[in-house]
């Protein structure tokens, strides 16, 4: 609702205040005078794009009461309650919002579906099929089905997205990677410590070896031949002691017996070596050498890559898990979606039937010969709204044609009234008419007054009027008035309401009492 409109600079007004009351709200004045100029200054202020008289000092402003804001528009700050809303309409325009700037498009939206304007050559609401489908759910009582449809539509195209984004298949494959990579961890199962020891025990063979390679030399050198030559030496000394050196055949012999000797420790010395068969271990060794090529080159970096490829396939497994799960759900979602939005469809051709007659009944009223129709069609594929097309067409010359191909902005609007009046549950929405009686007078300007007030009932309701059928239903009546090269807007007490509508008919008495 809005309950007060002030502006400055305006085209002719210096300056204007208006108090708007609940119900029926009219606007009149001479030809000329400027009373569209204020309905537009409205639709500027409530972020339409319309083109104002251009001038610096343009500043408009409206006290507001907005029942109804959603979740994108809570999260900039805005909330239910009355709000002030202000423009300074330069060549740059300023919206502000309670002191804080905001860009035109978030003040469009917020008065979107709160305040609808009916002018020539404007964006009205009913033409646009979002809107109409809105009132056809609302006239089927679809409100509690087609939220939980919402919902579950919502929840489908997120799972639908992350499906998209991270395929089962591409997954499966990055863990059949990470797989191959720690499969080498899984089957070795490595360690530190085994290392060390493999090294050392390979260390201790390479010095068996070394020693048996020496003790192979020794032994080849104090082989049995050479030591029964030995003896055979010594003996063959004896006999020539007097012409060889009398200890040679004693020092032979003592070379003798210590090769004996010898060859025993090292018989011993070999039997209680017991060499280990180093083919394993230098089989598990290249395990290591392979783990350090790849994963290392210390220990330090293979575990940090063996935390790393765990950690990582643990998510991949997480993650295919949860798209496992999301998989599952989106076709849950997407046979609820597929029920859900059958039935809205269903309940959506009962009552396009139902607005067609209750609206070529008001029209019919209005002396207005169109045959209105609701056009419902079933889509292909699922939309945040079901698969429902809507359509508002309207009948002529044996021709079905959309609303806006057809009417003019009078025509329109008091279709826009006839629909509205059609659908119930209206309160808290604003209409603002010009034009509306365009091409009408008579008895059809008082069934059009009657009907303008009936909507007024349940909603806020601002025309701009010529006729005094529908001015005398006002319940608060303000007049456009020409001062010179300046315009002024003034809200009219009783007497002045009299003679207001006195030179709208044109005569010296108005009949009857003021309603």
């Amino acid at each position: 609702m809005i309950l007060r409109y002030s502006g400055k600079n305006l085209l002719y007004f210096e300056s204007f205040d208006l108090e708007f009351s609940e119900g029926l709200n009219v606007i009149t004045g001479e030809t000329g005078a400027g009373k569209s100029v204020v309905l537009k200054g409205l639709q500027a202020l409530f972020g339409k794009r319309v083109e104002l008289f251009e001038n610096e000092n343009t500043w408009l402003e409206a006290l507001v009461n907005v029942d109804q804001v959603d979740e994108e528009l809570r999260e900039l700050g805005i909330q239910e309650g009355e709000h002030i809303v202000t423009l300074n309409a330069g060549k740059r325009w300023t919206y502000r919002i309670d002191g804080r700037m905001y860009p035109q498009s978030i003040v469009e939206r917020l008065f979107e579906d709160l305040v609808h304007f009916h002018q020539q050559n404007t964006h009205v609401n009913l033409l646009k099929k979002r809107y109409q489908l809105s009132l056809l759910d609302k006239l089927a009582g679809n409100d509690q089905m087609l939220s939980e449809y919402t919902r579950a539509y919502r929840r489908m195209v997120e799972l639908e997205k992350l499906l998209s984004e991270t395929g089962i298949e591409a997954l499966e494959e990055r863990i059949e990677q990470f797989n191959r990579e720690l499969s080498f961890f899984e089957r070795h199962k490595p360690s530190e410590d085994e290392e060390r020891s493999l090294r050392e025990r390979f260390e201790r063979i390479n010095r068996a070896r070394q020693i048996l390679s020496l003790i192979d030399e020794i032994s080849h050198v104090l082989s049995e031949d050479s030591t029964t030559r030995l003896w055979k030496l010594a003996a063959s000394t004896e006999k020539m002691v007097p012409l060889v050196p009398k200890d040679l055949p004693e020092m032979l012999k003592d070379i003798a017996e210590k090769s004996n000797e010898l060859q025993r420790l090292i018989r011993k010395f070999v039997d209680q070596l017991q060499l280990e068969d180093s083919y394993e271990l230098e089989a598990r060794l290249n395990v290591y050498n392979e783990l350090r090529r790849r994963f290392g080159p210390d220990w330090e970096d293979i575990r940090r890559n063996w935390e790393r490829l765990e950690k990582e396939r643990k998510e991949l497994l997480e993650k295919k898990q949860e798209l496992e799960v999301a998989e599952s759900e989106s076709r849950r979602l997407e046979e609820l979606c597929l029920k859900l939005a059958q039935e809205l469809h269903e309940n959506r051709l009962k009552a396009a039937t139902e607005l067609e007659r209750q609206v070529r009944f008001h029209l019919n009223q209005l002396a207005m010969n169109l045959d209105f129709s609701v056009r419902v069609e079933k889509l292909d594929r699922l939309t945040a709204s079901g698969f429902s097309d809507i359509d508002f067409v309207v009948g002529t010359d044996g021709e079905t044609k959309p609303l806006k191909d057809v009417l003019s902005g009078g025509e329109l609007s008091r279709v826009v009234l006839a629909v509205h009046l059609s659908v119930a549950n209206e309160a808290g929405r604003v209409f603002v008419f010009d034009e509306i009686d365009s091409g009408i007078g008579g008895t059809v300007g008082n069934v059009l007054g009657e009907k303008l007030k009936t909507l007024s009932k349940n909603s806020q309701v601002i025309v701009v009027t010529h006729l005094p059928q529908i001015a005398r239903l006002a319940d608060t009546h303000f007049t456009v008035v020409k001062d010179g090269n300046t315009m002024h807007v003034k809200a009219l007490g009783v007497e002045e309401r009299k003679s207001e509508l006195l030179r709208m008919i044109g005569g010296e008495k108005v009949w009857g009492e003021l309603s």
